[in-house]
């Protein structure tokens, strides 16, 4: 998925820059621009989703990894894939764009479309994004202790 989604993303969108498969920056009169989340540290990818608009994360065993949450906190939307336990949290629609695993077209072709509408999506987004981020608040390490007890109790008993 990740070497279909970098080749249709850097046909798409300009070839100079940086380039990336996971942040989508959109200042105003600015190109969208497609960053590659390689070779930074936690802080650096932290303060880029401060500043993204679209977080891509194209991994289908971890739903909820910890970019998703990451990117709902800081205000950047995620379109990511089900996985495992990324239902558990996400929303398609309300919190994020989620797609089944593996369905990297239909996941490229709404980014294209939200990024080509962008400007007439701005409340829906806002939605999106505040849902998002209460989303990210109630992922704790508090709230993630009390779901792993009761899930371990329930698996003993």
């Amino acid at each position: 998925d990740y070497d279909i989604a970098r080749k249709l993303l850097e046909r798409k969108f300009h070839r100079g820059g940086k380039k990336l498969l996971g942040l989508w920056n959109k200042n105003p009169g600015d190109e969208w621009e497609f960053v590659e989340l390689k070779n930074m540290s936690h802080r650096q990818v932290a303060d880029l989703m401060k500043t993204s608009t679209f977080l891509v994360n194209l991994n289908s065993t971890e739903g909820f990894n910890v970019t998703v949450p990451e990117a709902m906190a800081a205000g950047c939307v995620p379109l990511c894939y089900e996985a495992y336990g990324g239902m558990d949290y996400l929303q398609d629609g309300h919190n994020a764009y989620v797609f089944p695993n593996n369905y990297v077209f239909p996941l490229l072709n709404k980014l294209f479309d939200l990024v080509e509408n962008y400007d007439g999506l701005q409340d829906q987004l806002g939605r999106l994004r505040e849902n998002a981020h209460k989303t990210a608040l109630e992922y704790t390490e508090s709230e993630m202790e009390k779901a792993l007890v009761r899930f371990f109790t329930t698996l003993i008993t």
